[in-house]
């Protein structure tokens, strides 16, 4: 387009279709005088309409003023016109204008504006107009009804910055948008609204403070998870989701649990009885499957959390706390939904054979690992010791790797960070690890051999010449494989459904096959659930060492500044150095005076680089 000089054109300009008159030509950037009388430098691509017309005169506003009044009379004479002829093949404007015999500029311009502002009747593309079918019209009306909808979610969402909190289905939506921000980048529209909301803050900063301030994020959790995007609360909607009836017969016997004396989610339970040749042992898990819609918004939360998250004083749990500490945790003088494994067990404690079972369960008493390791030599737990050490020795685990015995972890109890110790060998963790192991190994091999589709753990291993003890990965799959780790020919996770989505999937499939009902889940389905239940647990897991790794700085800085420390030298990068504390064999980055001249030495550490997540310190 080369419009003449005093020629009247039209461009767009924030999105608003403008005039000018034309006024200076220089090397193809046209000097354009606005209607507001600003004057406007603009190449040729940027001009959408040229009058055919001249419009000589001084009264450059007034002559722009003039055309627009008559553009905007035509408008009406426009609207009625037929445009059934651009049915067939989309048309240039000048064939438009000459097939409705339009002879003005200002009515050209009119038919243009008109054209350009009803895109629910006109398809426009490459300067091209066609009026649109009936389903395309259809299209375009549920498409502007859902960008309405969105701009008054967006009005809701700004309006939070100023304390007014919006409506249940806007929480719902907000729920889940904002933790994609952080990890998948999603939502550039909310992201373009919070940089006006918040000018001052950069963009995750924004985020985080609308997490907090609609509630979906708690404020004093560590800044690890709170930058992570992993969702934290749950919208009203959700925790105000009904849990169906359960109607299950009542077990013959009665249960107890073991787990941390801090433990709220209880979610397995162990019954032992005498036989009159031997023992039947039970190990029932917390039947959530049975109390949980399949097509409700808890199951959907669940799917997008993957895991429970546990830190040092906050717990990022799978499902609302009310559900997973009181009606689905198994707690004591209560009875709660099970899916129970009996064994059957000789005088030799070998198993003869099993069964699964849904029931509901009487919990008598939940005990601590402590409580049980203190009455380790008392019944039923000496008998079930004896059992725990007989299936370690039957199930000839492949996997011999050395561990350490105690691991530690940190607690936060009255604004001070504490050390906890686990010993991996007490008689009670191991009875619970080996009775956990002996369900799951179980639930792989009746769900192999009735061809259920079930969400297997399997291991790759990869090993190098020379190399005692392969490397290996643990991985999800539909297809059953040898676990080197556990000794058996097929595992997966089924004891901990309060705390990860793949054991209630796998929960849910084994009750329909209990049932006699077709499987919930087909295996394309499980298949298509793999990739994001493996990629959010890689997150949680990063996370959950980035935070151990936060709080051990933070007990480092409370308790042991300028206090010597046994130190072992793991690896060296661009003068720092990776350094093991040995007392509690976790790792720190460090920065030192002078490069250790042994493996292991005393280090003493004198300040906490907060900016670099790294210790200071000297070697002695």
């Amino acid at each position: 387009m080369k419009p003449e000089l005093a020629s009247i054109v039209a461009f767009y300009q924030a999105g608003e279709l403008c005039l000018g008159k034309v006024v200076s030509e220089e090397n193809g950037r046209y000097g354009i005088v606005s209607e507001t009388g600003e004057s406007l430098l603009f190449h040729a691509s940027r001009l959408v309409l040229a009058s055919s017309g001249i419009y000589e005169g001084n009264q450059d506003q007034e002559s722009l003023i003039d055309f627009r009044r008559d553009m905007e009379a035509a408008m009406v004479t426009v609207s009625g016109w037929d445009f059934s002829f651009l049915s067939d093949n989309p048309q240039p404007l000048s064939e438009i204008a000459t097939k409705l015999n339009v002879s003005s500029d200002y009515e050209c311009f009119a038919l243009y504006l008109y054209l350009k502002d009803h895109p629910g009747r006109f398809s426009h593309k490459k300067d091209m107009f066609r009026l649109k079918d009936a389903h395309e019209v259809e299209v375009y009306k549920a498409l502007s009804i859902a960008e309405q909808q969105r701009q008054h979610y967006l009005g809701q969402i700004a309006a939070i910055s100023e304390g007014i909190m919006p409506d249940k289905a806007t929480l719902d939506s907000l729920y889940l948008e904002l933790p994609e921000i952080i990890i998948e980048k999603k939502h550039k529209d909310i992201q373009k609204l919070l940089r006006s909301v918040f000018p001052d803050l950069g963009s995750e900063d924004a985020v985080l403070r609308l997490r907090i301030a609609c509630g979906e994020l708690r404020s004093n959790l560590d800044p690890v998870i709170m930058a992570s995007g992993l969702p934290d609360g749950f919208s009203p909607s959700v925790i105000e989701e009904v849990l169906p009836k359960v109607y299950l017969p009542t077990a013959s016997v009665t249960a107890f649990s073991i787990d941390d004396e801090y433990t709220k989610d209880y979610d397995d339970a162990i019954s032992l009885v005498g036989t009159n040749d031997g023992w039947q042992l039970g190990i029932h898990v917390s039947c959530v499957a049975a109390m949980l819609s399949r097509d409700g918004k808890l199951l959907e939360q669940a799917f997008i959390r993957a895991s429970s998250l546990y830190a040092p004083n906050a717990v990022i749990p799978l499902f609302p706390e009310h559900l997973s500490e009181h009606d689905f945790s198994l707690l004591a003088k209560s009875e709660k939904p099970v899916l129970s494994l009996y064994l059957q067990l000789d005088s030799e404690q070998n198993v003869l054979g099993s069964s699964f079972v849904a029931e509901m369960m009487p919990i008598e008493r939940n005990l601590s690992y402590r409580e049980v390791d203190k009455a380790i030599h008392m019944e039923p737990f000496k008998q079930l010791w004896d059992i725990a050490k007989h299936l370690k020795q039957k199930r000839q685990s492949a996997n011999n790797a050395d561990k350490h015995r105690y691991y530690y972890f940190f607690k936060e109890v009255n604004n001070r960070v504490v050390i906890r110790c686990i010993d991996n060998d007490s008689p009670a963790r191991q009875i619970v690890e080996e009775l956990m192991i002996i369900y799951n190994t179980h639930m792989a091999d009746y769900a192999v051999s009735n061809n259920c589709p079930m969400l297997f753990r399997n291991i790759s291993q990869f090993a190098s010449p020379g190399e005692e003890v392969p490397a290996s990965q643990a991985y999800l799959s539909t297809s059953a494989g040898f676990h080197p780790g556990i000794g058996t020919a097929a595992y997966l996770h089924a004891t901990s459904p309060i705390r990860r989505v793949t054991d209630l999937i796998n929960q849910y499939q084994i009750l329909a096959l209990l049932g006699d009902k077709p499987s919930p889940y087909s295996r394309d389905e499980l298949v298509k659930q793999i990739d994001h239940i493996e990629r959010r647990l890689l997150l949680i897991r990063e996370v959950s060492q980035r935070s151990q790794r936060y709080w051990f700085l933070k007990f480092l800085e409370q308790d042991w500044l300028n206090e010597p420390l046994d130190a072992c030298l793991v690896a060296d990068h661009h003068a720092r150095l990776r350094l093991e504390i040995l007392p509690w064999h976790l790792q720190v980055v460090a920065e030192c005076d002078s490069y250790p001249q042994a493996d292991c030495f005393k280090l003493v550490i004198y300040q906490i680089d907060w900016q670099e997540n790294c210790v200071r310190g000297y070697v002695l």
